[in-house]
């Protein structure tokens, strides 16, 4: 399981909506394979896990400022390139199991709402 300490809840959340795969807020008395976070919100007896630390390179607020404020001018998948970093980090310490977007053995899926 994973594990995330990190004091913007929505920036956590609009990043683990795009990587579809299980996690929870992070709880001292639990055991994970891997906790993302930065290092000082972390207590110092909270040692025994495997650390993805996001203090320089912080993957969440990167996805959520471009998910809500956008790039102009970009032609670059900045989003999925930002997660598949965090994806290669995890695939150190745990086994991802990803929901993928589109139906099994087609290339896209169709999505039709009320707002149609």
């Amino acid at each position: 399981m994973i594990g995330v300490i990190y004091q913007d809840e929505y920036a956590v959340e609009e990043a683990f909506q795009v990587l579809k795969i299980p996690w929870e807020w992070y709880d001292s008395s639990e055991e994970y394979d891997v906790v993302i976070g930065r290092k000082e919100d972390l207590k110092s007896g909270d040692v025994n896990f495997n650390l993805i630390d996001i203090s320089e390179d912080d993957v969440f607020k990167k996805v959520s400022d471009l998910l809500n404020h956008g790039v102009m001018h970009n032609s670059e998948p900045l989003c999925e390139m930002y997660l598949a970093g965090l994806r290669e980090k995890l695939k150190q310490f745990t086994t991802l199991v990803e929901v993928p977007p589109v139906p099994w053995g087609y290339s896209y899926m169709v999505a039709l709402t009320h707002d149609v």
